[in-house]
């Protein structure tokens, strides 16, 4: 069991960017895109059966073919110059009914993918995730970025425009990034190959609805074009844009009138000003109401 590659093409100095599935999907919705554009090639894939039970069965005929797993996959292409290796994966390993890897299985994967990077010759490693935050889903997400190396944090927050700069780090914002996002990350350090994560912003009245949220990908999108330097078409993610917002409004069109006004305060208030944190915590309470009372609707019928 390990990697199987299908190509291997010289590369020089490449650029590792990796996601898993996450809250909006933001990381593998941010790849997908990229890749697409890119038409990156499959370069390898990670041997599933270590770390994943069957998600079911391939039929053709009425004949059972073989059992499918969810997929570990590396992608590849030369952009603007540099090498770019994607690292795409289906699911989050995990022991138990976890959603989010940890505990062995999230061990081995971290290494395997590693593994790769150091054979590639990968300088630096990128992945991808979603930041929760007091924001709002008609303001422009921005990014937040974290890494293991000052040296290439300085880096990119040089690089990254002021527009896009989440400014977490400066409100006593405790980080955890969940899973193999952020597993990734620890991994590289003690192997030496500086490594970050690109959160992009999602409204936490947002995070916990099975949806993606194609706003926070696109802005990480930008966030790596700047960093990168490489050139990326990010008007063509403005359709699912759009066609989210048509289902946000929705949403937010049935929350009590008291819930959106808050919210729209959040949206108009000075960004370093915020409302009170007594506003904060009655949305909450009551959005999470909200949803529970929906929720049940939907189970028993309105």
């Amino acid at each position: 069991m390990g990697i199987i590659y299908h190509n291997k093409p010289e590369m020089q100095s490449p650029t590792l960017l990796a996601a898993w599935p996450g809250v909006g999907n933001v990381g593998i919705v941010t790849l997908a895109a990229l890749r697409d554009q890119l038409g990156a090639g499959v370069l390898a894939d990670i041997e599933p059966e270590e770390f994943f039970y069957p998600s079911g069965v391939n039929i053709k005929n009425g004949v059972q073919q073989e059992l499918r797993f969810p997929q570990s996959r590396f992608y590849y292409q030369k952009w603007c110059g540099q090498d770019v290796v994607i690292f795409m994966g289906d699911e989050q390993p995990a022991d138990g009914q976890n959603t989010y890897a940890q505990g062995s299985r999230a061990s081995r994967m971290t290494a395997k993918v590693l593994d790769v990077a150091e054979e590639l010759g990968c300088q630096r490693i990128i992945t991808f995730g979603a930041a929760v935050t007091m924001t709002h889903h008609k303001a422009k997400p921005k990014v937040w970025a974290v890494a293991n190396s000052k040296n290439f944090l300085d880096m990119i927050n040089e690089r990254l425009p002021a527009e896009l700069k989440s400014n977490l780090a400066g409100k006593n914002f405790v980080p955890h990034i969940s899973g193999l996002n952020g597993l990734l990350l620890g991994v590289a350090g003690k192997r030496n190959i500086p490594a970050a994560c690109l959160m992009g912003e999602i409204p936490d009245y947002l995070s916990h609805l099975p949806l993606i949220y194609p706003h926070a990908s696109r802005s990480s999108l930008e966030a790596l074009r700047y960093i990168m330097r490489i050139s990326v078409d990010l008007f063509r993610m403005d359709e699912s844009v759009r066609e989210m917002d048509e289902m946000i409004a929705e949403m937010y069109a049935r929350f009590p009138e008291m819930v959106r006004q808050k919210l729209d305060n959040r949206y108009h208030a000075a960004e370093n000003e915020g409302i009170s944190d007594d506003d904060e915590k009655w949305l909450k309470e009551n959005i999470a109401e909200f949803f529970k009372k929906d929720h049940n609707q939907d189970e028993h019928g309105s």
